[in-house]
Order: C-alpha cells, then structure tokens, then sequence
C-alpha cells in the first residue's frame, strides 16, 4: 500500500500545476454540490429517483466536455499538459451554450426548489464527468511514457 502512494507522488511531478489545480477543484466543486444536492433530497426538494437521473444525465455531459480537453506530453517541460483542439472549442461552446440556458430548458418539468436541485446534481455529474475523463486521459499519457 505505501508503494502505490509513493508511486502516485513520483507522478505528480510529471503533471502541470495547472492540470493538478483543475483536477482538485473538479472534485472540490463536485463534493461541495452533492452535499447540497442530498440536503435538497433530504428535505424533500426534490425526489430520489430524479436526482439520480439528473446525476446520470450530468456525468455523460461532463463525459463528453471533458473531451474538450487533451492531455498531452511536453517534451520540453517532461510534464502532462492540457492543450483544447478545435473539436474541444465547439464542445466547449455548446456547453457554456447549455449551461446559460439550462434551467430554462428543464422549467417546463420542474419549478422553484426542484428545479434548483435538479440543476445542482446535474452540474454536480458534469463535474464528475469531467473528472473521470480527465483522469482517464492523463493516466494514458502518463502510462504511455512509462510513468
């Protein structure tokens, strides 16, 4: 077990600042907004079931913006790195497009304290979906350079 963190410490030296600051503040945001989200279910704002889905729906919209961002090696630096390809720039787009508009588009289901709800476990799973692929993505980087 203390080999795996040693290991996990050696390759963090290989990772921008930047990216380790995005990664912890993914994570930061997603535990900070399921927290809310469950006092919403808790007190009854909203139901199980639909915060679940609103969850689900949320992580396969941060599965697919997290493709905005490539994890890439720079040879000059031997350090992980974000750069955004012009695919990214238009997933990019049409997210920051879906998040302006996001309750707007779920007002016709849900009202008032739902839909606040709604709306925080859904940006709570694109959180996390964008965490996941991130992840994913410096991890293959990192393993194809032999770290």
């Amino acid at each position: 077990m203390n080999n795996y963190f040693r290991m996990k410490t050696q390759r963090k030296k290989f990772v921008d600042k930047k990216l380790i600051f995005r990664l912890r503040l993914f994570a930061i945001i997603f535990l900070i907004m399921s927290a809310i989200g469950i006092y919403d279910v808790v007190i009854g704002n909203l139901y199980v079931i639909v915060a679940f889905a609103a969850l689900a729906g949320g992580i396969g919209i941060g599965l697919l913006v997290g493709r905005a961002m490539n994890v890439v090696w720079h040879e000059e630096t031997n350090k992980a790195i974000t750069k955004m390809d012009k695919f990214g720039v238009i997933i990019l787009v049409s997210y920051i497009v879906f998040a302006l508009f996001r309750k707007k588009l779920f007002a016709h289901w849900l009202t008032g304290h739902q839909l606040s709800a709604f709306v925080i476990f859904l940006s709570a799973g694109i959180m996390l979906g964008r965490l996941i692929t991130l992840r994913g993505r410096l991890y293959k980087v990192l393993k194809g350079q032999g770290l």
